[in-house]
């Protein structure tokens, strides 16, 4: 998983350089997990998710497995799509119930 995308993501979100995440974050090693040639200990993502006032989940929610960000609008698309695939089951369900009914 890339979440080092993620932390660049929120960090620029932030404006704040990496040299500052590095020094709120009490690790060096920020430049090198954004650039993906670190994967950071859970320690050092919960200091960097201290330093960026941000919850840890948040770079899991925005990284996927190929390394790529999932955007808002794509997590509300899916949100959405879910939840209208819901909706046209149940209508479906509920016409059922009523054919057996009768």
């Amino acid at each position: 998983m890339k979440i080092g995308r993620a932390i660049r993501y929120i960090r620029d979100a932030h404006s704040m350089s990496v040299g500052d995440l590095a020094a709120n974050a009490g690790t060096p090693l920020v430049s090198l997990i954004e650039n993906g040639k670190r994967e950071p200990t859970i320690d050092v993502l919960n200091k960097v998710a201290k330093a960026l006032n941000t919850p840890v989940e948040t770079f899991l929610l925005l990284s996927r497995p190929d390394g790529t960000l999932t955007t808002h609008d794509e997590r509300i698309r899916g949100v959405t799509d879910a939840i209208s695939a819901l909706h046209n089951a149940e209508q479906l369900l509920m016409e059922r119930l009523r054919e057996c009914a009768t």
